[in-house]
């Protein structure tokens, strides 16, 4: 009987192999999700995507990345390499970035930032994830917590 190829295999991965591959750096991977990543690299504020139906009912997604004016060609050469897109459409749009300013709270001695601006706080994701992981806790207690202390820091 010929060996099953890994790629055959039908029982999931245990937590052991599941760990090794972690450490080895070989996660699962969304073509699309480093398209994302790879656009925000270059420059783009943001980047997402739109489900869409296309013609004759054709499932498909509408890649959008937001990016001044002078990063427009090499966001728009990006788009065209790390997508099957055969043109690219662009709309000139302009931002009203709200003033803010930013600070550093502690959680449990975990430092995390914190914008600040008229009305709202906005924890900085990254930071709160990383504090969450070393801490045990669920992300959403984390950013509870930045935000009561941010608020609690507030002069206006």
């Amino acid at each position: 009987m010929a060996e099953e190829s890994d790629l055959e295999r039908s029982e999931p991965a245990s937590q052991r192999r599941l760990d090794q591959a972690r450490e080895r750096g070989e996660v699962p991977r969304s073509p699309e999700l480093s398209t994302f990543s790879v656009l925000l690299a270059a420059g783009a504020y943001d980047a997402w995507a739109t489900p869409i139906v296309m013609k004759k009912g054709r499932p498909a997604f509408t890649v959008h990345a937001l990016c001044e004016p002078s990063a427009t060609s090499a966001i728009a050469e990006l788009l065209l390499s790390e997508t099957g897109s055969l043109g690219i459409r662009g709309t000139v749009l302009e931002r009203w970035p709200q003033r803010r300013s930013t600070i550093t709270v502690e959680v449990e001695g975990h430092p995390i930032g914190v914008k600040l601006a008229t009305g709202r706080v906005k924890v900085e994701h990254d930071d709160a994830v990383a504090a969450a992981t070393a801490l045990g806790w669920p992300l959403r207690a984390v950013f509870a917590a930045a935000e009561a202390l941010a608020w609690a820091s507030r002069t206006d």
